[in-house]
């Protein structure tokens, strides 16, 4: 049920529900190269590329979609140097005055800086898109620093550090990988197996049972939260986070049960061997969750771009309640509940069943995809994150290690997404 949820809303996206999140971060990343790079022929090959792409992914939305099609207009200008005719005639009969300004922007020759700073005056409260028309107006007109009103220095610094540091991560996970079979090719850490052992039929279905109550009564208690939440005009980043402690609360209680009791290897390791496990999954799945996601948008250029609710959150104001709330959902609750679900109860309980402990973790890891609201081309990077929960899992004998592997994953991407946005 929550596949064909996730399917439906995904394909039948409605445009005030999208955010443009990669969009949008690509055409900072524009203003930023051109802000600091200074018309160097790479900085300027990247620009185009990046504008290119974004238009690309933009092509299909802009239709009866304003804002998508100010983004296109910003980023054929940026790859091109020109808008094409039928983007300004729909900038021009576009509701937003803010949009009608940005076609006078492309619409004929090149601006003043008088008539820029005329363009500027006629909005108080600019968004992004309009703000980054002005810029590109400023560059036309050679204004020095077109872009400072669309990024700040405080981004371009942070933009750098995170990139520096995502490469590192990159390159040490890949001697991570290299390491961890190098040490399997001389006979060393070798898989201890599923910290519940032998599973028997009955005990199969058992723990099929637990999850499907597990799962079950999360998405009960959510449903209900989430309508009196809606009927009480209540919904904030507190209420936000409830499901979560609900979805905590469920687990600690499904830990308790006899089925499940000393079967998740959650004593099973010091808390240190954990981490490093954790983290160093973490790093060595970088350079193979990036290359998959990149080769999947490629291969499914036709589908919506992938795209998370709560990026529909970081685009907007956020306030400090709210980042926690985010950081709890993302690192304690959703570790917590869909490892001991998927890993802990439905992993062993389908290897007895089919009977390839490989086949059911390729299974649960499509399924944990699945259950994501983000669209089809990222479920296979978030199937290799399933995976590495899996292989951690039969590697440690315990779910602790893949737990804080998620954890790792989801407070990295929300960071970056805070950081860079």
């Amino acid at each position: 049920m929550m596949l064909y949820t996730n399917l439906v809303g995904y394909l039948h996206r409605a445009p005030d529900h999208t955010s443009y999140f990669e969009e949008r971060f690509s055409l900072k990343m524009v203003a930023i190269l051109e802000e600091t790079g200074k018309n160097e022929p790479i900085a300027t090959a990247e620009i185009t590329t990046v504008a290119a792409v974004t238009e690309k992914n933009l092509a299909k939305s802009r239709q009866g979609d304003e804002e998508a099609e100010a983004l296109f207009a910003l980023a054929s200008f940026a790859a091109h140097g020109s808008v094409p005719p039928d983007s300004l005639r729909h900038l021009g009969a576009a509701k937003n005055p803010q949009l009608r300004l940005m076609s006078q922007i492309y619409d004929g020759a090149k601006l003043t800086s008088d008539q820029v700073r005329d363009l500027e005056a006629k909005i108080t409260d600019p968004d992004f898109a309009f703000r980054m028309a002005l810029g590109q107006a400023r560059q036309r007109a050679g204004i020095l620093r077109p872009y400072q009103g669309v990024v700040s220095e405080g981004e371009i610094g942070a933009l750098e550090v995170g990139m520096f540091l995502i490469g590192m991560a990159t390159l040490l996970g890949i001697c991570v990988l290299i390491t961890y079979a190098a040490a399997r090719a001389s006979g060393h850490l070798k898989p201890l197996g599923h910290p519940a052992g032998t599973v028997t039929g009955g005990e199969a279905d058992a723990l099929g049972g637990m999850a499907a109550l597990l799962l079950g009564g999360y998405l009960l208690i959510g449903t209900v939260i989430t309508r009196m939440s809606g009927a009480f005009a209540t919904r904030g980043p507190l209420m936000n986070a409830i499901p979560g402690v609900v979805a905590i609360g469920l687990t600690l209680i499904a830990w308790s049960i006899a089925p499940l009791r000393g079967r998740l290897g959650l004593k099973n390791m010091k808390l240190s061997h954990c981490v490093l496990w954790g983290v160093g999954a973490a790093v060595a799945n970088l350079p193979i969750v990036f290359t998959v996601m990149i080769l999947s948008l490629k291969l499914m250029p036709g589908l919506p771009m992938p795209e998370h609710p709560i990026e529909n959150l970081l685009v907007g104001p956020r306030s400090g309640w709210m980042v926690l709330s985010l950081f709890f959902l993302a690192s304690i609750e959703a570790p917590i509940f869909e490892e001991t679900l998927f890993r802990g109860i439905f992993q062993p309980a389908l290897a007895a069943i089919v009977k390839r402990p490989w086949l059911s973790g390729v299974i649960t890891s499509f399924l944990f995809a699945s259950i994501h609201p983000t669209g089809v081309p990222a479920w296979p990077a978030l199937a290799l994150i399933g995976g590495m929960s899996v292989f951690l899992t039969y590697q440690t004998r315990s779910i602790v290690p893949s737990m804080i592997m998620h954890a790792t994953h989801n407070a990295l991407t929300l960071a970056v997404g805070l950081l860079l946005t």
